[in-house]
């Protein structure tokens, strides 16, 4: 199992788009996290705002950040992708 780090996380988000042979949903990238990570108790508790576990929180929002920094983007309404950055992130956090 992999540790539940933001690292870990965004480096999971580029590595599951750069595999899959079709667009993905939000909700399908965080469910292949849910069962690649390791989660503590702290991530399994929702969070007060959202009422969604905390694993899931985060993982919703670095897909949102990385879609900011042009590391994914969507190609339907909701539907996601790696971009060339984001291949190139993916080929340096790989190498490290």
């Amino acid at each position: 199992m992999i540790s539940f780090t933001t690292r870990n996380v965004r480096k999971l988000i580029l590595q599951i788009l750069a595999e899959s042979r079709e667009p993905m949903s939000r909700k399908d990238i965080a469910e292949k996290i849910g069962r690649l990570v390791e989660l503590t108790s702290y991530y399994l508790e929702p969070t007060p705002k959202t009422k969604i576990p905390r694993w899931k929180a985060i993982v919703l929002w670095e897909i949102s950040h990385m879609k900011k920094e042009d590391l994914i983007k969507t190609v339907d309404k909701g539907l996601y992708i790696i971009t060339e950055k984001g291949r190139k992130m993916l080929e340096e956090m790989l190498r490290q």
